[in-house]
């Protein structure tokens, strides 16, 4: 049988795919924010679970979750703080009691809380899937771009990476 894989969107905040209190969006928001709602759209009418992290350490910048991925009926947000977001309270409770086994994990901060999640994902026995095009940070110390070929190759060692288009529920 195959596990059941649930949709887990990180941090898909306005602040991050808008900008907010002078910050830049993370480098391709708009290209992300189309293929997350695409993977949001087929994830509900595949029945799948979806799960929002939600960053709450910082709402004044962070912002609610984007409104053209606002959760509907019967999907969980879970309240996150810092990057240990698998450690976040309850989250580990809540796949659980949706049946999730396989995670399928987009959105934000690549190097922070993607990484912390699909770490703190894999050492718990769950399967993961990283969407390798739905997932972005900031220009800094290295461009954007080279920080998600990085962590890409890094997650593709232990976790399945696809592209959007490759992810099917």
């Amino acid at each position: 049988m195959a596990e059941l894989a649930g949709l887990v969107l990180v941090h898909c905040q306005v602040g991050f795919l808008e900008g907010s209190g002078g910050a830049e969006p993370v480098h391709d928001a708009g290209p992300i924010l189309e293929r997350l709602v695409g993977l949001l759209e087929r994830a509900r009418a595949a029945g799948a679970p979806v799960v929002f992290l939600e960053e709450v350490s910082e709402p004044e910048t962070d912002g609610p979750i984007h409104p053209a991925l606002a959760p509907g009926p019967g999907e969980v947000v879970v309240p996150t703080q810092g990057p240990d977001v698998f450690g976040a309270p309850h989250l580990e409770g809540v796949l659980e009691a949706l049946g999730v086994r396989h995670m399928v994990v987009a959105g934000f901060q690549t190097e922070v809380c993607m990484d912390g999640l699909v770490t703190g994902a894999l050492e718990q026995g769950l399967a993961v899937t990283v969407v390798g095009d739905a997932h972005s940070t900031w220009d800094a110390e290295s461009p954007a771009s080279e920080v998600v070929a990085e962590h890409n190759s890094r997650f593709a060692a232990a976790a399945t990476v696809v592209d959007a288009a490759g992810v099917a529920f």
